[in-house]
């Protein structure tokens, strides 16, 4: 969590399975405390984590850039994360760096 508030800045509401490390009192806490509010996904349905759809997607990818170099995997990951933050929704129209950071993630070619 503290990579993402660094880096994000404090979220005004975290979702989340019911994993031990969510539902813990520290984590009810520190959200109490920082006025963060906490939702849970339902128990046993994945499909409404967003986490969980995301990884749907990022495994084929990552399967085909890693091949037969199973130690090579988290190499692969920038680039990967890269082309999904750049892609965009079908239902919003938008990419997700642009509803992240309000612009556009620019490649090499357009520096």
């Amino acid at each position: 969590m503290g990579e993402v508030f660094l880096r994000f800045l404090l979220p005004r509401r975290v979702i989340s399975d019911n994993g031990t490390q969510f539902v813990s009192a520290v984590m009810q806490q520190m959200c109490y405390l920082l006025k963060i509010h906490q939702s849970f996904i339902p128990v046993y349905h994945p499909q409404a984590n967003p986490v969980e759809r995301k990884n749907r997607d990022l495994k084929p990818r990552l399967s085909i850039l890693v091949e037969d170099q199973h130690d090579s995997w988290c190499e692969k990951l920038p680039s990967i994360r890269f082309a999904m933050n750049t892609a965009k929704c079908s239902s919003t129209g938008q990419t997700a760096a642009f509803l992240t950071f309000g612009r556009e993630l620019l490649t090499v070619d357009e520096v």
